[in-house]
């Protein structure tokens, strides 16, 4: 499945994909292939683990060879007004 690399998505963008994924799981644990299931999971994994990342502030993770990282969009903790988390609601 061809996706965005989560480091790529602005900080809507990835709060947006975690709650469509939040409202998915149950359709997907019922009525979900074995294939399904498991690209639920590591696209879960994917995002939350950005999520994560930018909570702590930590830098990225270089991108894979040849894998474009210049989202103008993508936020991370410098983005966030002083005083907020990068997990907090402007």
């Amino acid at each position: 499945m061809n996706r965005v690399d989560p480091r790529n998505l602005s900080v809507r963008d990835l709060r947006a994909e975690l709650q469509e994924l939040e409202e998915s799981w149950m359709e997907t644990l019922l009525r979900g292939s074995e294939d399904a299931l498991e690209d639920f999971a590591d696209r879960t994994r994917e995002l939350e683990e950005e999520f994560d990342r930018r909570k702590a502030g930590e830098a990225p993770p270089p991108a894979p060879a040849g894998a474009h990282h210049g989202d103008d969009d993508a936020a991370g903790p410098a983005d966030v007004p002083e005083g907020r988390s990068p997990g907090e609601a402007a």
